[in-house]
Protein backbone atom coordinates (compact mmCIF):
# COMPACT_ATOMS: atom_id res chain seq x y z
CA UNK A 1 0.00 0.00 0.00
CA UNK A 2 1.31 3.45 -0.92
CA UNK A 3 2.23 5.95 1.76
CA UNK A 4 0.20 9.13 1.42
CA UNK A 5 3.23 11.26 2.27
CA UNK A 6 4.86 10.24 -1.01
CA UNK A 7 2.09 12.21 -2.77
CA UNK A 8 2.49 15.35 -0.64
CA UNK A 9 3.77 18.48 -2.37
CA UNK A 10 3.64 21.16 0.35
CA UNK A 11 7.00 20.48 2.03
CA UNK A 12 9.06 20.47 -1.17
CA UNK A 13 7.08 23.45 -2.50
CA UNK A 14 8.10 25.44 0.60
CA UNK A 15 11.72 24.23 0.52
CA UNK A 16 12.10 24.70 -3.22
CA UNK A 17 13.56 22.30 -5.76
CA UNK A 18 16.69 22.94 -7.82
CA UNK A 19 16.07 22.60 -11.56
CA UNK A 20 18.75 22.79 -14.26
CA UNK A 21 17.62 25.37 -16.81
CA UNK A 22 16.94 24.18 -20.32
CA UNK A 23 14.63 25.49 -23.00
CA UNK A 24 14.43 25.32 -26.77
CA UNK A 25 16.89 22.40 -26.65
CA UNK A 26 19.58 24.58 -25.09
CA UNK A 27 21.10 23.63 -21.74
CA UNK A 28 22.12 26.73 -19.81
CA UNK A 29 25.08 26.45 -17.42
CA UNK A 30 22.84 27.25 -14.50
CA UNK A 31 20.16 25.89 -12.21
CA UNK A 32 17.41 27.66 -10.31
CA UNK A 33 15.86 26.84 -6.98
CA UNK A 34 12.14 27.23 -7.57
CA UNK A 35 9.32 27.34 -5.03
CA UNK A 36 6.16 25.44 -5.89
CA UNK A 37 2.74 26.93 -6.46
CA UNK A 38 1.67 25.39 -3.11
CA UNK A 39 4.42 27.17 -1.16
CA UNK A 40 3.61 29.75 1.47
CA UNK A 41 5.78 32.26 -0.45
CA UNK A 42 3.66 32.02 -3.57
CA UNK A 43 0.33 31.75 -1.74
CA UNK A 44 1.06 34.83 0.39
CA UNK A 45 2.09 36.80 -2.69
CA UNK A 46 -1.11 35.84 -4.53
CA UNK A 47 -3.24 36.57 -1.46
CA UNK A 48 -1.67 40.04 -1.15
CA UNK A 49 -2.22 40.74 -4.87
CA UNK A 50 -5.87 39.72 -4.60
CA UNK A 51 -6.28 41.92 -1.52
CA UNK A 52 -4.90 44.89 -3.46
CA UNK A 53 -7.27 44.16 -6.34
CA UNK A 54 -10.22 44.05 -3.97
CA UNK A 55 -9.14 47.41 -2.50
CA UNK A 56 -9.09 48.92 -5.97
CA UNK A 57 -12.87 48.81 -6.40
CA UNK A 58 -15.30 51.67 -6.43
CA UNK A 59 -18.96 50.97 -5.65
CA UNK A 60 -18.29 47.27 -6.19
CA UNK A 61 -16.83 47.86 -9.67
CA UNK A 62 -13.16 47.24 -10.40
CA UNK A 63 -11.12 50.40 -10.86
CA UNK A 64 -8.27 48.47 -12.39
CA UNK A 65 -8.08 48.19 -16.18
CA UNK A 66 -7.49 44.89 -18.03
CA UNK A 67 -3.97 45.96 -19.00
CA UNK A 68 -3.15 46.66 -15.36
CA UNK A 69 -4.56 43.29 -14.30
CA UNK A 70 -2.47 41.48 -16.92
CA UNK A 71 0.61 43.41 -15.77
CA UNK A 72 0.01 42.36 -12.16
CA UNK A 73 -0.36 38.70 -13.10
CA UNK A 74 2.54 38.64 -15.56
CA UNK A 75 4.89 40.90 -13.62
CA UNK A 76 8.49 40.07 -12.84
CA UNK A 77 7.49 39.97 -9.19
CA UNK A 78 5.08 37.10 -9.91
CA UNK A 79 8.11 35.21 -11.24
CA UNK A 80 10.81 36.36 -8.80
CA UNK A 81 8.74 35.34 -5.77
CA UNK A 82 9.17 31.74 -7.01
CA UNK A 83 12.99 31.88 -7.17
CA UNK A 84 15.05 30.72 -4.19
CA UNK A 85 18.51 30.76 -5.73
CA UNK A 86 20.69 30.87 -8.83
CA UNK A 87 23.47 28.27 -9.17
CA UNK A 88 26.12 27.25 -11.68
CA UNK A 89 25.30 23.81 -13.05
CA UNK A 90 27.43 21.05 -14.60
CA UNK A 91 25.26 19.08 -17.04
CA UNK A 92 27.81 16.28 -17.47
CA UNK A 93 27.98 15.59 -13.74
CA UNK A 94 24.33 16.47 -13.21
CA UNK A 95 25.03 18.67 -10.21
CA UNK A 96 25.30 22.20 -8.91
CA UNK A 97 28.83 23.63 -8.92
CA UNK A 98 29.54 25.05 -5.48
CA UNK A 99 31.17 28.49 -5.14
CA UNK A 100 31.09 29.27 -8.85
CA UNK A 101 29.05 32.38 -9.61
CA UNK A 102 26.65 32.68 -12.52
CA UNK A 103 27.43 35.72 -14.66
CA UNK A 104 25.41 37.50 -17.30
CA UNK A 105 27.07 40.30 -19.30
CA UNK A 106 29.98 40.31 -16.83
CA UNK A 107 27.56 40.86 -13.93
CA UNK A 108 27.67 38.28 -11.15
CA UNK A 109 24.17 37.15 -10.28
CA UNK A 110 23.52 36.89 -6.58
CA UNK A 111 20.62 35.37 -4.73
CA UNK A 112 18.63 38.57 -4.44
CA UNK A 113 15.66 40.25 -6.07
CA UNK A 114 17.80 42.61 -8.19
CA UNK A 115 19.67 39.68 -9.75
CA UNK A 116 16.44 37.74 -10.33
CA UNK A 117 14.92 40.75 -12.11
CA UNK A 118 18.10 41.28 -14.15
CA UNK A 119 18.03 37.63 -15.24
CA UNK A 120 14.36 37.75 -16.28
CA UNK A 121 14.72 41.09 -18.07
CA UNK A 122 17.70 39.83 -20.10
CA UNK A 123 16.45 36.28 -20.72
CA UNK A 124 12.64 36.61 -20.73
CA UNK A 125 12.15 32.94 -21.67
CA UNK A 126 13.30 32.00 -18.17
CA UNK A 127 10.10 33.49 -16.75
CA UNK A 128 8.02 30.88 -18.59
CA UNK A 129 10.37 28.12 -17.43
CA UNK A 130 10.01 29.23 -13.79
CA UNK A 131 6.21 29.52 -13.91
CA UNK A 132 5.86 26.14 -15.64
CA UNK A 133 8.11 24.39 -13.09
CA UNK A 134 6.44 26.11 -10.14
CA UNK A 135 2.99 25.00 -11.30
CA UNK A 136 4.00 21.41 -12.01
CA UNK A 137 2.78 19.50 -8.96
CA UNK A 138 4.69 16.32 -9.87
CA UNK A 139 8.03 18.15 -9.60
CA UNK A 140 7.33 18.72 -5.90
CA UNK A 141 6.20 15.24 -4.87
CA UNK A 142 7.84 13.81 -1.76
CA UNK A 143 8.43 10.53 -3.60
CA UNK A 144 10.61 12.43 -6.05
CA UNK A 145 10.48 12.44 -9.80
CA UNK A 146 13.05 12.94 -12.52
CA UNK A 147 13.31 16.58 -13.56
Amino acid sequence: MAELCSFATKKKSDEGVIFPVQFNGVKLPMALKIYGENSDYVKNYRRERLRKLKLSTENGNPVIENEELEELLESNENVTIRIGGIYSYDWEKGEVIENEPVTLYQRELKNDKNSYNYLIENIPEIASFIIKKSQSKTDFLESGTKN
